[in-house]
């Protein structure tokens, strides 16, 4: 198992590969939470990407080629208090259970950078009750 900057990377990630998606939505993101951040893309490691396809793995391919698209047009989107580096988007997505799809994104700040660190599919109650604890918010996008 090889390691980059203390992180254990196990040798099955060698098979996933790192992207970059689109913008993230910066503009919306000041108008919907307050945050002031630059301007940059949305990008997945090897390493975020077997995390995603191995820990979720029956969201995963639901989830990944949907990812752009929650990044570029939440349904919400806001900040878990026990995760503040990360920002969270959120998209209702057509599933039979009327699941809502979650994108984990980690802010790096000091580079500019942002990790897509997570995905997966959450229920519509988990999400309501994000929102009635102020966690979770339409966009504004004007």
């Amino acid at each position: 198992m090889g390691t980059r900057k203390g992180v254990k990377f196990p040798p099955e990630a060698k098979n996933y590969k790192a992207l970059k998606f689109g913008p993230v939505p910066v503009d919306m993101l000041y108008k919907t939470l307050g945050l002031e951040m630059d301007e940059g893309t949305a990008f997945l490691s090897k390493l975020g990407h077997f995390h995603i396809a191995t820990d979720h793995p029956s969201d995963y391919p639901v989830c990944f080629p949907l990812l752009e698209q929650v990044v570029a047009d939440p349904t919400y989107v806001g900040q878990d208090p026990k995760h503040a580096g990360n920002i969270i988007f959120i998209r209702r997505i057509q599933t039979s259970d009327d699941d809502h799809m979650l994108v984990a994104i980690g802010i790096d700040l000091k580079k500019g950078k942002y990790h897509i660190r997570s995905c997966y599919l959450t229920e519509a109650e988990k999400i309501y009750n994000r929102r009635s604890a102020g966690y979770l918010f339409a966009p504004k996008w004007a």
